[in-house]
């Protein structure tokens, strides 16, 4: 899986690896190139779950707020909601 999108006028790409889980994470945002990568090894949902959260980082990211971004108790919740809502509006598919 590769996807792209824009956030912002930055480019932000999307792509399943298959050694991250293996370093004990679902998902990871790098803010340097502008990269969301996905566990290639774990289930459809959980990986889209993974990709809320790391979506969530990338957003907060770009709207300057470190602080928020790094403060796991809320971004947890937040993008345990933006999953839910995603997946019950039929987004993931």
């Amino acid at each position: 899986m590769m996807k792209t999108f824009l956030v912002g006028a930055e480019t932000i790409t999307v792509r399943t690896s298959p050694d991250l889980e293996a370093a004990g994470a679902q998902g990871l945002y790098a803010d340097a190139d502008g990269s969301i990568l996905i566990a290639g090894t774990i289930s459809k949902e959980a990986q889209e779950s993974a990709f809320c959260e790391e979506l969530t980082h990338c957003l907060l990211s770009r709207c300057g707020r470190p602080g928020l971004n790094e403060d796991h108790t809320f971004v947890r919740p937040f993008s345990a909601f933006l999953y839910q809502v995603l997946k019950q509006g039929g987004f993931f598919k």
